[in-house]
């Protein structure tokens, strides 16, 4: 009987050796080299971003100079980070890229929710339709020039006039040949847009179009402006109306020579025929005792 009694005590710490070196095996943690050893490290996992070589101010048409590549950890990357610079290659920046910034997507996004303005400039908003404001497909980055047309009703044309009359009343014969449809300003950038709230669409009207269509309602071009431009726009708003004329990129920084538009360039310039008397005839006119 003792020796069965011992065979078993043996039996029994063995059982209970062999279930702890099971359980420890299959605790988290453990590794080959070793019972209890610290967790395996997860291998880092890398990705290839693009980032500005050099800084990228806003409305500037990227090239392949501006750009290289980094290699970060995933968990560094930014979600929209571009991972090739052919994809951005051409592409007008919408936002001021810093240097060393990765380029991503939301950098040449047309929606914004907020902007910046430049130092020595002032932020001016100028409301556009369809007609006013390229189809209100006018962008930040973007450069216009701003054009106005006088409502001449409200311009007091200095004329010579006899004692009784005001010396500043308006000549109404002098209208076509004084009043002007300028280009006022030039080369002024696009630093904001903000949309008119988009009406819900009746849930049986049509799929809506993939192109731009007529809304009828306005839209708010953010504009960068001095003191002195911000003063000319003012004006020209409240004495008429103002339309925008948009650049193509490769533009912006230039200025032109323009003479403006009066009815008698029409005639002279554009070759545009005058109205003209076809023929003249008597007719009695009975006047009112």
């Amino acid at each position: 009987m003792r020796r069965t009694s011992r065979l078993l005590v043996l039996f029994g710490i063995g059982l209970a050796v062999l279930t702890f070196v099971l359980i420890i095996a299959l605790l988290p943690g453990t590794n080959k080299n070793g019972i209890g050893g610290g967790p395996t490290a997860s291998p880092v996992v890398n990705a290839q971003v693009v980032e500005a070589l050099a800084d990228i101010p806003l409305g500037t048409v990227v090239t392949k100079d501006m750009l290289t590549t980094a290699t970060l950890p995933v968990t560094v990357a930014a979600r929209d980070a571009y991972r090739d610079p052919s994809q951005v290659i051409g592409q007008t920046a919408r936002r001021a890229i810093l240097s060393g910034a990765q380029v991503k997507a939301s950098d040449f996004a047309l929606t914004q929710s907020s902007f910046v303005v430049p130092p020595g400039k002032r932020a001016m908003a100028i409301s556009v339709t369809e007609l006013t404001g390229v189809g209100k497909m006018i962008y930040p980055g973007d450069t216009v020039d701003v054009v106005i047309t006088l409502d001449e009703s409200v311009i007091k044309i200095v004329t010579v006039q006899p004692p009784a009359k005001s010396p500043y009343s308006h000549d109404e014969l002098l209208r076509p040949v004084t009043v002007k449809a300028p280009l006022l300003l030039q080369d002024l950038q696009v630093i904001g847009t903000i949309d008119a709230p988009s009406e819900a669409a009746p849930a049986s009207s049509a799929a809506p179009s993939q192109g731009p269509t007529l809304t009828g309602t306005n839209k708010l071009i953010v504009l960068a402006v001095t003191d002195a431009q911000a003063e000319a726009i003012l004006f020209a708003r409240t004495a008429g109306t103002i339309d925008l004329v948009l650049r193509a990129p490769a533009d912006a920084g230039t200025t032109a020579t323009t003479d403006g538009v009066i009815l008698k360039s029409l005639f002279d310039k554009y070759g545009v025929l005058p109205p003209y008397l076809i023929k003249a005839i008597d007719a009695y006119i009975p006047q009112q005792p």
